[in-house]
């Protein structure tokens, strides 16, 4: 694989995984916990939280490293997918769930404190930045790096 390639594919891994990521914890958030509820019914309920959330993470990596098996013949984007579905598989087995519980437990909102609007705004425009970026390095690598130039053969319509 070319260099320009490989940086692709690195560029596309890294902002798929960042955005996968951001997006699943805005719309699968935490759950919000009081000091009221049994420690049995609160370790219940952050287990299936972890349990869901790590399912959600699997399931999303498993489909992007099929969708890069798909795309292999452009190298750049195929291996980039395969390598961010590698990356969200293996953050949502090891670090889904508890990173999550660990910004809900320093922010307080696992003890029934509640998110602010600039928390949320920000994780929206985290989300769109994230996009942009994994649809702009797609782009790029699919009309840059992926369509080879054949010096000296250029086809000219003769009318």
């Amino acid at each position: 694989m070319d260099l320009e390639k490989l940086v692709v594919a690195l560029g596309i891994s890294i902002f798929l995984a960042l955005f996968l990521s951001q997006t699943v914890s805005f719309i699968y958030k935490p759950p919000i916990s009081s000091l009221s509820i049994g420690a049995s019914s609160a370790g219940n309920t952050l287990m299936t939280y972890s349990l869901v959330t790590m399912v959600i993470y699997g399931l999303l990596g498993i489909l992007f490293i099929v969708l890069g098996l798909l795309f292999i013949k452009l190298r750049s984007i195929g291996s980039g997918f395969i390598l961010g579905g590698t990356y969200i598989a293996a953050y949502g087995s090891l670090l889904g769930g508890f990173g999550s519980l660990l910004t809900s437990l320093s922010s307080g909102s696992l003890f029934g404190g509640s998110s602010s609007g600039l928390s949320t705004a920000l994780d929206i425009v985290k989300i769109f930045i994230y996009l942009t970026c994994l649809l702009l390095l797609i782009f790029l690598g699919y009309s840059k790096v992926e369509k080879e130039k054949v010096p000296g053969k250029y086809v000219q319509n003769s009318m």
